[in-house]
């Protein structure tokens, strides 16, 4: 088996790989020929994902192990992502999503691009962060409409009598509210990625070694 250690993006100038992903956005998008151009793809479609809104890694499938084993799997925001490294959304610290990470932290996010014909899976572990810098500033940061779930007295999935929205339940107070506020962040161990081309499908998995990710061709 033939690998390749590929440099992180990490390393790479972040004004041209937005750029580089502007073109790659851009029907049908071309073969990429190297594993370098893979990972480089990778964290730049994530990245816009969380910023700019317009890809499937907007909203991918966050995957847990439940508490009795079985899969869960629910869509989650993709909020931000350290490149290279870890992606990040935030949710109710009482949801159940929280539980299974603190019992299983392993975890996978996937999407799939309808337009761009590609699957995205990145695998790791998972870190629940409540009450550190990291919550808080993704708090701050944070505009108040999507705060606004955070400030229901229910905690998600009890039992409601009827369909309802989080404004329909008694509000509590901001303190309580950021109490509920928590960081999903994943630190990236692995990453699998196949693009179904014109030209003939290809797929590529990368596993983290040290600061970077060691590529190879796989059979899609």
């Amino acid at each position: 088996m033939t690998s390749e250690t590929v440099d992180g993006p990490m390393q790479a100038d972040g004004a041209l790989m937005k750029d580089r992903e502007d073109a790659l956005m851009a029907e049908p998008m071309p073969r990429l020929e190297t594993l370098e151009e893979v990972l480089e793809h990778l964290w730049a479609y994530a990245e816009r994902g969380a910023h700019r809104r317009d890809n499937a890694m907007a909203t991918p499938i966050f995957v847990t192990t439940r508490q009795d084993g079985a899969p869960g799997a629910r869509t989650v925001i993709l909020r931000d992502v350290e490149p290279g490294r870890a992606l990040l959304c935030h949710t109710d610290h009482r949801s159940g999503k929280v539980q299974d990470v603190q019992a299983e932290p392993r975890t996978i996010w996937v999407c799939y691009d309808r337009d761009l014909h590609q699957q995205f899976q990145f695998i790791g572990r998972t870190t629940i962060h409540s009450d550190d810098a990291l919550a808080d500033r993704m708090w701050a940061e944070e505009s108040p409409d999507e705060l606004v779930f955070y400030y229901k007295k229910p905690r998600p999935s009890e039992h409601a009598d009827s369909p309802s929205s989080a404004q329909d339940f008694e509000e509590v107070s901001e303190a309580e509210a950021r109490a509920n506020f928590a960081v999903v962040r994943t630190e990236i161990d692995a990453i699998l990625w196949q693009h179904v081309h014109p030209e003939g499908e290809y797929r590529a998995g990368f596993k983290r070694q040290g600061d970077g990710f060691v590529g190879e061709w796989l059979v899609p």
